[in-house]
C-alpha cells in the first residue's frame, strides 16, 4: 500500500534520532562566571582560570522546547479526570492560541569530549570538539481542526507548514577573545561542521480538500536525506520505496561516523562584552550564523501531483478503527501522486541566537543580571528574558537564582551552581524550572503535572582549573557610590 511510503520515511528519520545523541546552552550560565563554558554563550567572556581542561564525555546537555504547554494538551473534565483530543468538553482554543500556523516542538542534545582553553597575555583561547544533534517538528493547524471537527464536513488542509528537520554532526570550534582595552572585549568563535545524519522536508505545496465524496490533493514536496549504512532499498511496482536494509549498528560504524568528515559547514559567533563603570557592564552575542551541506549518503523523495479522487461517503460509526479510515484516505490519494526517489543535495540551517545582557555589581561577589535571548528559526520567533541574582565567590562556590519569562507568558524558574573540590570544578545549570503543577488522576493514583511546562533545560559538566580563580590580578569594586 501507498501508506508504507510514511512509514518508509519514519523509519528513516527514527535511524537518525536514535544514532547517537546542538543545544541552547541555559541561561543560568551566562553569569556563572568562574565556569569557563560561559564562554560558549558569549565568546568575549574571558574564562577566569588561566587554563582549565573538560573531563572528557562529562561536559552534556538537552533542551526540549514547545510552543504548547502541558496544561494545554492534558485537559480535565469537572471530575478532574483526563479527557483526550476527540471528547467534546476538550477546549481546542488553548492550543490555537499557543499556535501560528503549526504547532513546534524542538529538542536537542551536545556532549564534549575534548575542550580546553588557556589565557596568553591579553587574550584567551578555546578550543572544543562537541557531537551535537538536533530534533525539529511542526505539525499543521489543519491536523488539530480535523481531530476537533472530525471527518463529517468541508475541509481545505494546509499541510505545507508541517516541518521535520533533525540533524546530527561535529562541531570543532577555535574561540578566541581579547582584552581591548580596559572596557571593551570582543569574541569570535570559528567552528567547522561536519554532518553525520540528517534529515529535511522541503513542502512547497501540500494541500488536501475534502468532503463527503470527493477528495483533492495537490503536492509539491521533497523528503531530503542523508543516512549513512543504508545498504539495500525495496521498491513497489511504482517505484514507491517500501524498506531498506541497513548496516549493523555495532562498534565499527559508530567509530568510522564518529571520525567522519563529509558533508561540511561552517559557523561562526560573535560577542562583545563593554564594562560602563566599576558597577554596570553590557554584554552581546550572536552565535550559530552557518550552515551544513550534506552531499553524501543522500536519499530523496520527491512527491507531486493534483488527483482528484471521487469516492464513496465514509460513515466513521460504520467503522471499528479510525486508522483504517486514515490508511483509506491516503492510499486513495496517493495513488494519484508521481513518486521519485534519488539523491539530492541539500542544505541545513542552524538557529541564530541573539543574547543581550546587562548585570550590575552590588559588590565584588554579588550581581543582578538581565539576559534577553532571541531564537531565529525558519517561520518560528522564540523570546525568553531572564532577571537573576549571582553569587560569585570564586575559589570556592558559584549559584545563579533567576526568573525567566518567555514570548508565550510562561514563567519559571532557573539555578545554577558550580563548587571545588581542588582543581576539579562541577557545575551544573538548569532553566525552566515549573512554578506551578496540576493533579493527574488515574485509577485512584495522583500525579504532580508541571501546569505550564513548555521546556526545559539542563547541563552538567566537570573541569579541571588551574590558575587565577578569581580577581587576583583586578582591584576589588569600591563599595562608594560613583
Amino acid at each position: 500500500m501507498k501508506s508504507t511510503l510514511l512509514k518508509y520515511t519514519l523509519i528513516l528519520l527514527t535511524i537518525i534520532s536514535s544514532n547517537i545523541t546542538k543545544g541552547q546552552m541555559p541561561m543560568t550560565l551566562y553569569y556563572l562566571e568562574n565556569v569557563p563554558q560561559s564562554s560558549m554563550i558569549n565568546p568575549a567572556m574571558n574564562p577566569r582560570p588561566n587554563f582549565f581542561f573538560a573531563i572528557p564525555m562529562t561536559n552534556f546537555g538537552t533542551t526540549f522546547q514547545s510552543d504548547m504547554a502541558m496544561d494545554d494538551f492534558i485537559q480535565f473534565n469537572n471530575q478532574d479526570e483526563p479527557i483526550s483530543l476527540h471528547h467534546d468538553a476538550f477546549n481546542y482554543s488553548k492550543i490555537y492560541n499557543k499556535m501560528g500556523n503549526s504547532l513546534n516542538f524542538q529538542t536537542q542534545q551536545h556532549i564534549a569530549p575534548l575542550m580546553f582553553g588557556f589565557r596568553f597575555k591579553k587574550g584567551y583561547f578555546t578550543f572544543s570538539m562537541t557531537e551535537k544533534i538536533s530534533m525539529n517538528y511542526g505539525l499543521p493547524k489543519s491536523f488539530f481542526q480535523l481531530a476537533e471537527l472530525g471527518l463529517d464536513g468541508s475541509y481545505d488542509l494546509d499541510l505545507s507548514t508541517m516541518s521535520i528537520e533533525n540533524y546530527m554532526y561535529h562541531e570543532f570550534s577555535l574561540g578566541y577573545s581579547r582584552e581591548i582595552n580596559d572596557k571593551l572585549n570582543v569574541g569570535i568563535h570559528i567552528k567547522p561542521l561536519f554532518g553525520v545524519a540528517a534529515s529535511a522536508t522541503d513542502f512547497q505545496t501540500l494541500n488536501i480538500k475534502l468532503n463527503e465524496t470527493v477528495y483533492n490533493m495537490q503536492a509539491n514536496a521533497h523528503i531530503n536525506a542523508s543516512v549513512p549504512g543504508i545498504k539495500e532499498i525495496t521498491y513497489d511496482e511504482d517505484g514507491i520505496p517500501t524498506d531498506f536494509e541497513q548496516e549493523d549498528i555495532d562498534a565499527s560504524f559508530i567509530i568510522s561516523n564518529a571520525l567522519s568528515f563529509s558533508n561540511p559547514g561552517i559557523a561562526f559567533d560573535l560577542g562583545a562584552e563593554y564594562k560602563f563603570d566599576q558597577r554596570w557592564s553590557f554584554s552581546a552575542s550572536l552565535n550559530d550564523l552557518g550552515s551544513i551541506n550534506w552531499k553524501d549518503d543522500l536519499h530523496t523523495i520527491t512527491m507531486t501531483g493534483n488527483h482528484l479522487f471521487e469516492g464513496a461517503y465514509i460513515n466513521a460509526s460504520n467503522i471499528d478503527s479510525s486508522d483504517l479510515i486514515t490508511e483509506a484516505i491516503i492510499d486513495s490519494l496517493l495513488d494519484g501522486m508521481q513518486f521519485t526517489h534519488e539523491p539530492r543535495s541539500f542544505k541545513t540551517k542552524l538557529n541564530p541566537t541573539l543574547y543581550i545582557g546587562a548585570k550590575y555589581d552590588v559588590n565584588h561577589v554579588f550581581s543582578l543580571g538581565f539576559l534577553s535571548r532571541s531564537i531565529f528559526q525558519k517561520d518560528l520567533f522564540r523570546q525568553d528574558f531572564n532577571l537573576s541574582a549571582n553569587l560569585n565567590l570564586y575559589k570556592r562556590f558559584t549559584t545563579s537564582i533567576n526568573y525567566n519569562i518567555d514570548n508565550f507568558g510562561t514563567s519559571s524558574m532557573g539555578f545554577g551552581m558550580s563548587s571545588f573540590i581542588g582543581p576539579l570544578q562541577i557545575y551544573l545549570a538548569m532553566d525552566k524550572i515549573p512554578l506551578s503543577y496540576n493533579t493527574y488522576k488515574n485509577d485512584g493514583d495522583e500525579y504532580p503535572i508541571p501546569a505550564n511546562f513548555q521546556s526545559i533545560n539542563f547541563m552538567f559538566g566537570m573541569n579541571i582549573i588551574f590558575g587565577a580563580k578569581g580577581y587576583k590580578d583586578k582591584p576589588m569594586l569600591s563599595l562608594k557610590n560613583k
